[in-house]
């Protein structure tokens, strides 16, 4: 049932309006203040649903709503029974007091969805409001000032004008804020352009009566509001609205368009003067020309930090990466245990070797009797003659020669310009370098200049075949 209870506000609410449009002249007052009284209790009954920071930015919205009822009442009472001009009275008292309550609950709702870029959503919503609250200066406010009323139906009156200039305001902080764009947040934003928009109809149909057409269909966008309003405070994502925003504010197309018609309103309302002959607001026009342009220039600005800041972080993270490539090719060409070349490398070594086109011998080394000495010393024991093995046969090696871990206990020498005579002699050397008294047996085979690096390699493995099967500790060289 709850599910479904948000949508009963809207049928009660266009109800409400065929009724005011229909009911006798004496009843629309009433109907109208009956709309608003429900739409109240409805906001209130969704705000004491709430917890927390959604508690008091509803109940600030249903205060709102409420004292506007209020004011529809006292508007009926001073009208009805008292005979006077309800226009300014006592009802002004408690419309006016809607604006700052209403925004109040507004700016609660944008404080929760602060997000990362709260800044940029503040200059956006700023263009906003100096662009729109220039056609309300010109439109609006700039009459009041001039007219020939009395001092307090002028200052009455112009405090319409600077409370849509607030909601306004804090409408636009409400739109160019982060956090996702759920129903509720869509109704109440809803709700609230349909206030702006009553006020604007209502201001110009100041002269009609409220019998009238036009002073009837200037109350609908009002009406409308009230049931829009309660529709957001009972909707199930009412409590989501004051949620920590999962998304950012992001520079979408849209929100350019809005900022680019926003920047243009000010050249836009002067060309317009100046085609229809209007008297100019040439300080009002200068001045919020030049705020929109430091707001642009100052988002420009933010903008641009922020591409830089996003460049370096992405030159930072392709560094970090080109060094983890770098690494990771380390890895996977190194014996993670000896620190030399493995197989990988080292049948890259002789093949690059090969393609130099000179002469050179190959031996595979393999440790004698490896196993057993890991069984009585330990396999610790067997890497650390690994690792003390492999550096004191590479200390013994000259510029170009090159040494790498064949597998387990067996090692390849890659000797460019060296032939099998000269390789046995420093297999030799090797030998004595060996540590722990430990010896190896080898094979060598030199290349042709024409068989492929396997095919080598496979003569200097049976060599070593036939030096273990030899007695070991001696080298072999293939035929």
């Amino acid at each position: 049932m709850r599910q479904r209870a948000w949508w009963l506000p809207l049928l009660l609410g266009a109800a409400g309006i065929a009724a005011y449009l229909l009911s006798p002249v004496a009843a629309k007052d009433w109907v109208y203040a009956a709309v608003g009284a429900a739409s109240a209790v409805a906001m209130a009954r969704g705000a004491a649903r709430q917890s927390g920071r959604a508690r008091l930015a509803w109940g600030l919205l249903a205060a709102g709503n409420a004292v506007a009822v209020v004011g529809d009442v006292l508007w009926v009472v001073v009208e009805t029974f008292t005979g006077a001009d309800p226009y300014p009275s006592v009802a002004d008292v408690a419309y006016l007091l809607e604006y700052p309550l209403v925004a109040a609950g507004l700016m609660t709702v944008v404080r929760a969805r602060r997000s990362s870029l709260a800044r940029e959503a503040l200059v956006d919503s700023s263009i906003v409001t100096v662009g729109l609250g220039l056609l309300v200066y010109v439109t609006l406010v700039r009459p009041l000032i001039g007219s020939s009323d009395p001092l307090l139906t002028r200052l009455v009156g112009l405090g319409y004008p600077v409370g849509d200039i607030v909601l306004l305001a804090s409408l636009a902080r409400l739109l160019t804020c982060g956090g996702s764009r759920t129903p509720a947040f869509r109704l109440l934003s809803g709700g609230m352009l349909l206030v702006l928009l009553g006020d604007t109809v209502f201001t110009a149909a100041s002269d009609a009566s409220s019998s009238s057409v036009v002073g009837m269909l200037s109350s609908v966008p009002f009406l409308a509001a009230y049931a829009v309003w309660a529709a957001a405070a009972l909707h199930p994502s009412a409590p989501a609205l004051l949620e920590d925003p999962e998304e950012t504010v992001v520079f979408s197309r849209r929100r350019l368009a809005a900022l680019t018609v926003a920047s243009l309103l000010s050249p836009a309302t002067l060309a317009a003067e100046l085609a229809l002959g209007l008297r100019l607001d040439g300080w009002a026009v200068a001045s919020s020309s030049a705020l929109l342009f430091c707001l642009v220039v100052h988002r420009m600005s933010g903008l641009l930090g922020r591409l830089q800041d996003q460049t370096r972080r992405l030159e930072d993270q392709t560094a970090r990466l080109e060094e983890q490539a770098v690494r990771l090719d380390l890895l996977a060409r190194t014996d993670e245990l000896t620190g030399l070349p493995n197989r990988r490398s080292g049948d890259a070594e002789l093949e690059r070797a090969q393609a130099a086109g000179a002469p050179l011998s190959v031996a595979l080394l393999d440790l004698d009797r490896f196993k057993g000495y890991n069984d009585e010393h330990g396999h610790q024991a067997g890497d650390r003659l690994l690792v003390g093995a492999s550096a004191a046969w590479l200390a013994c090696l000259g510029p170009g020669q090159v040494l790498a871990r064949y597998g387990g206990e067996e090692f390849l020498l890659v000797l460019p310009g060296a032939g099998a005579e000269d390789t046995a002699e420093l297999l030799e050397l090797l030998r004595r370098a060996t540590p722990d008294g430990q010896s190896f047996s080898a094979g060598v085979a030199a290349w042709d200049g024409v068989e492929a690096a396997s095919r080598l390699v496979h003569r200097a493995d049976l060599a070593l075949y036939e030096a273990k099967h030899g007695g070991r500790a001696r080298t072999t060289v293939a035929a």
